[in-house]
């Protein structure tokens, strides 16, 4: 019999099964490269936008049969690091394409960027001004570093089909394994939370994907090759116990909706461990909507509604 993961890790590596449709509300990405093709642009530059904006339609149609997934782009930055076929960084892709606006090479955009050489982003980003790096503060003095665009060079890894399936978790005997062994994030770790946690996605066939979080070379992305899930976030595993479960991800930045999708995967292991999240209380003054709480998640399914999760600004 062919497992959903199996089926998913078989189908993934085609990302344009289906029909194609134009979600123009996904389409941030369309602000920048248009202002690309103004009225004195050449015929060359049009030609090069209606490739990219093809490509672009093509990449953010619903690849999932369920409803309410998680669009894979959330932000316009992850449109341009699916767009690249290198996959670099989305902070380095903005600034850059800051820059070749203001330069305006005959080249495209992809082509341009990798034939500047690691010198030749620099420059290119200090003339753009204002850079922000992910996980640390956005500035403006034009100090940029040869070590953060080093971190911003990396490229981001898609995995493939063969690689995507020892990230798989399978869940037997109300615990959560990986290649053969119980799960356990104590030797994984997270840019936000620390040692001991892990990013995961859900997957639109209801399948667990997790993996440690390395900025600039390994985001929650990387799972699906920037596709649809049904959720996403960031948990604590011990010996395949499910300890503690947030909806946190930058690229995905999941809705409540998803965040209880997930918790409503993982029943009944929820209350045979006491498992905990991390969300907001809706009710009390500003200061305390700010700070997060830590509850067990069979309370937070119970009373949704007096609670929100991770906040794109977050």
């Amino acid at each position: 019999m062919t497992t959903p993961a199996a089926i998913e890790d078989r189908q993934c590596d085609n990302p344009y099964d289906g029909e194609y449709l134009e979600l123009k509300e996904d389409c941030d990405f369309d602000n920048h490269m248009e202002s690309l093709v103004q009225e004195s642009s050449s015929e060359h530059k049009k030609i090069l936008w209606n490739r990219y904006y093809e490509q672009l339609k093509r990449q953010m149609q619903s690849e999932t049969e369920s409803v309410g997934s998680l669009r894979a782009l959330a932000q316009k930055g992850y449109g341009l690091e699916k767009l690249d076929g290198q996959h670099r960084t989305s902070d380095l892709l903005l600034r850059c394409l800051v820059a070749y606006r203001s330069v305006q090479p005959p080249q495209p955009f992809f082509e341009w960027l990798s034939s500047l050489g690691e010198f030749g982003v620099i420059a290119q980003i200090r003339r753009a001004g204002m850079l922000h790096i992910q996980g640390g503060a956005s500035r403006d003095d034009g100090n940029i570093y040869p070590s953060e665009v080093k971190q911003l060079l990396n490229r981001v890894a898609y995995l493939d089909s063969k690689a995507r399936v020892r990230y798989r978790v399978d869940r037997s005997n109300e615990l959560l394994w990986q290649n053969g062994s119980a799960f356990d994030t104590a030797a994984m770790r997270t840019h936000f939370s620390g040692l001991g946690w892990a990013i995961f996605v859900l997957s639109p066939r209801g399948v667990f994907y997790t993996g440690s979080h390395v900025v600039g070379q390994f985001h929650h992305s990387s799972f699906l090759q920037g596709r649809p899930v049904k959720g996403a976030g960031e948990w604590k595993v011990e010996k395949g116990k499910l300890k503690l479960i947030t909806a946190k991800s930058g690229h995905y930045q999941p809705q409540k909706c998803h965040f209880i999708a997930c918790l409503e995967s993982l029943r009944p292991m929820l209350q045979m461990y006491g498992t905990r999240v991390t969300v907001f209380p809706e009710t009390g003054s500003s200061s305390e909507k700010s700070k997060s709480v830590t509850i067990e998640a069979e309370k937070f399914l119970r009373e949704s509604e007096n609670y929100s999760i991770w906040k794109p600004q977050e």
